[in-house]
């Protein structure tokens, strides 16, 4: 089978990715000019009849949710804002523990494939142990319990990273504080959510008119039938969103909307991660969000744009032999200069691949110092100054925070993951 034919691609366009350090200057600008959003209409509630828990504040606290609406959910603008914008358009609303997130996904008839079926249900029985009104033996989703299953994977995945991170809600300022402000000792972001102000934001739509409406309302540009991510300068919120229509209807299937989210996901916790105050060098945030990816399937991945467009034919699903090929015969690109791409539209899949390599080198032999290197590398450049920090002296601090964290020098690294990958990898 065919490398096209198995991995699938998707691209996330990034307000940053643009100017990766123009956030700094964008958040300066903005921060603090809180809008209010327009008042919900009452309609909201009415929407808001969730068969799983009927508006039971025991069974709601038991599943992690503060609410199924109104509230905010951008810089301007609430969850009655997004219905007017989407009159047509069932949406429903859930606010969790981190998130708030915003579906019109269908309903979905359960898949034929015996494995496909399995794994839901399986994940449908873990679901159910926090909604205990939910059925395993269903022959469809419902609209609700779509967004339940899309709540309860982006929390998983939030504790997923919390645990490669080294850090737990305790680590970080339970109220919003001055930038550059130590908490405990030490800079941890400026609020609550790994950093961030406020809760990170999810929108998946059926439709891809949905949202490009959106996207223009927020002042993004949209790409047909692409995901995208968005900072909400004012209220320190970082946004995914994405249609089904995605890659010719690749998310109308569950088992690859799951792929994308925890990928999607991933980038967006880690971009956030203490802040939003510059784009970090994409090899260690790619490399996490593929090392997440791969573990779930190999056969679905998701990418951002990459140079080159999709591998070829040679490379398939079996990215640990084909690392192996390559640390065997000199030409696996070197770290060095992997760390100094801020987009990886000047990365090759060749350079990915690798960066998945690397962390999962990481994770299973230096996890505690693949923390400490993603601490120390978002600490604050300059605060107390009000300048932007430049692409100089962003790698300037990875550089610093590398070797403070592990040691070594990216050669010296590199040394030690090629001998990891040829003596664990399989030929």
């Amino acid at each position: 089978m065919s490398f096209v034919r198995t991995i699938r691609c998707s691209r996330i366009f990034l307000l940053a990715s643009l100017a990766p350090w123009a956030c700094a200057a964008l958040l300066a600008a903005q921060k603090g000019e809180r809008s209010d959003p327009k008042k919900p209409t009452a309609k909201d509630a009415a929407h808001s009849a969730d068969p799983y828990t009927q508006g039971d504040e025991a069974l709601m606290k038991q599943a992690g949710y503060v609410s199924f609406g109104p509230f905010q959910f951008g810089d301007d603008h609430g969850t009655g804002d997004m219905r007017k914008m989407m009159p047509e358009t069932k949406l429903l609303f859930v606010e969790t523990k981190h998130f708030k997130i915003a579906s019109a996904l269908p309903a979905y008839k359960m898949p034929k494939d015996s494995k496909a079926r399995r794994e839901l249900v399986k994940e449908l029985g873990e679901l159910k142990k926090i909604l205990p009104k939910v059925n395993t033996r269903v022959r469809a989703l419902d609209r609700w319990l779509r967004l339940h299953l899309l709540a309860f994977r982006a929390e998983q995945q939030y504790a997923a990273v919390q645990k490669v991170l080294g850090v737990t809600d305790a680590d970080f300022p339970a109220k919003e504080i001055r930038f550059g402000q130590k908490f405990r000792g030490e800079y941890r972001g400026e609020g609550p959510y790994l950093g961030m102000t406020a809760k990170f934001t999810v929108l998946i739509t059926d439709k891809d008119s949905d949202l490009g409406r959106y996207a223009r309302k927020i002042g993004h540009t949209p790409i047909p039938n692409e995901g995208i991510g968005f900072y909400f300068t004012k209220i320190g919120s970082y946004f995914v969103g994405a249609p089904t229509t995605l890659k010719d209807g690749l998310l109308t299937v569950d088992h690859a909307l799951h792929c994308y989210l925890v990928y999607a996901i991933t980038l967006q916790l880690l971009d956030g991660y203490k802040g939003y105050r510059f784009r970090m060098p994409r090899w260690v945030v790619e490399g996490i969000a593929l090392w997440f990816n791969h573990a779930l399937d190999p056969r679905e991945h998701h990418f951002c744009t990459m140079k080159g467009g999709l591998p070829s034919k040679q490379f398939d699903h079996r990215w640990a032999q084909h690392v192996r090929g390559l640390v065997k015969n000199g030409a696996a690109p070197p770290l060095r200069e992997t760390m100094k791409h801020f987009s990886t539209g000047g990365m090759e899949f060749i350079d990915l691949m690798c960066c998945w390599s690397r962390i999962d080198y990481l994770l299973a032999k230096r996890p505690k110092e693949l923390a400490d290197f993603m601490r120390r590398a978002k600490d604050p450049i300059d605060p107390g100054t009000g300048k932007i920090a430049s692409p100089e002296r962003v790698l300037k601090q990875q550089s610093d925070a590398f070797r403070s964290a592990f040691g070594y020098d990216p050669d010296a690294f590199d040394r030690a993951w090629s001998a990891y990958v040829l003596k664990s990898y399989p030929r």
